[in-house]
């Protein structure tokens, strides 16, 4: 009897050593595949987390184009955040090339008509990861060529330049140093049917040596004319900065020269005073005087009349004044220049970016 329990035994013992043997191959051989497939599942995960921030960028992309062609974009070069929930967000920034100050196609010119182009970037990320796309918005204009620093709507706009003035339709970087010759105006303009007769009957005395630009002095020119008045309103349907009094001392509203500008719009008259600078587009449904120091970067639409009635005014880039507009005066020092700098930093706060030119996905 004690021997059976003892060959029993042996026999149990030798069957648990050999399941063992069995069990630990298979076991050994279940791990590995489970640990491979726990990998492949996080290889999986992280590529559809990767998918997953491309199509963020891509609906970064997506929203700037539909912003840029509708005149909405935020101000160019300021980032701005989307979360698409679910932990999905994007940050997108707009880059102008055409005032960049590089020669980003390599031709040797800087900031040229074909380098106007809205360089848009977009980072998409979820989890940790994250992709960045690329694309180049082609500009739709807004502004229309004005084709000189001063532009008058109507003949009966009356030009009085009296002070130290100077109407100058040759073009000037921000810095007032000369800019590209062949991008020289006129330096006082009339809308069709205007005449350059018209306005050259306004000019007496010494007026006309004021007025210099393509084709000698006086430098006038007729343009093709286009609603003031409804560019006025449209420009109001964009303004990020709307004045409610008549009277401003010390504004300051935007620097060309730093990137920063605004739409203004002042529904009714506007007097500048003290120490005021602004930048971008300023529209004035009545009349706008300046007097003290003022300086400003940018293309001004004036319903009513412009006095510059003391003190020094400088204005880079243009005035319109519109078919109801009384008078353009100036007393003191009135110096305007042309600038196709100021004339398209102004057009870029307003202008649609609609043409695509192209994409790419940067390296990861």
């Amino acid at each position: 009897m004690g021997d059976a329990r003892i060959v029993r035994g042996t026999q149990d013992g030798a069957a648990l050593v050999m399941l063992v043997v069995v069990l630990v191959p298979v076991v050994t051989l279940f791990g590995g595949f489970a640990l491979a497939m726990h990998a492949r599942d996080l290889r999986l995960d992280e590529d559809i987390a990767r998918e997953r921030c491309f199509w963020i960028a891509e609906g970064g992309i997506d929203d700037a184009i539909h912003r840029a062609s509708a005149g909405l974009l935020p101000a160019i070069g300021m980032l701005y955040e989307l979360d698409l929930g679910g932990g999905a967000t994007c940050t997108v920034n707009a880059i102008a090339l055409g005032g960049n100050g590089i020669d980003d196609d390599g031709d040797g010119m800087v900031d040229e008509a074909d380098e106007d182009l809205l360089e848009v970037h977009s980072i998409g990320r979820y989890r940790r990861w994250q992709r960045e796309l690329v694309t180049w918005l082609g500009r739709v204009p807004f502004l229309p060529d004005l084709g000189a620093p001063a532009v008058v709507a109507s003949p009966s706009t009356d030009v009085d330049l009296g002070g130290t003035p100077r109407l100058d339709g040759r073009d000037h970087d921000l810095d007032g140093s000369p800019g590209d010759p062949a991008e020289a105006r006129a330096g006082l303009a009339i809308m069709t049917p205007g005449t350059v007769a018209d306005l050259a009957a306004r000019l007496t005395g010494g007026e006309p040596d004021a007025v210099l630009g393509a084709g000698g002095t006086p430098s006038l020119a007729q343009v093709p004319s286009f609603d003031v008045v409804e560019l006025a309103a449209r420009v109001r349907n964009v303004a990020n900065l709307v004045l409610t009094n008549t009277t401003y001392a010390d504004l300051q509203f935007g620097n060309a020269e730093t990137g920063t500008g605004l739409v203004t719009f002042r529904e009714g008259d506007l007097h500048l005073t003290g120490n005021s600078r602004g930048a971008g587009i300023l529209v004035v449904t009545g009349d706008l005087v300046m007097s003290g120091t003022c300086r400003f970067d940018g293309v001004i639409l004036v319903l009513g009349s412009l006095e510059n009635a003391g003190g020094t005014a400088q204005v880079y880039g243009a005035v319109v004044l519109g078919p109801g507009a009384g008078s353009l005066r100036a007393a003191g020092t009135f110096d305007l220049r042309y600038s196709v700098a100021a004339t398209r930093f102004a057009d870029g706060l307003v202008g649609r970016y609609a043409t695509f030119n192209g994409w790419q996905e940067l390296a990861r």
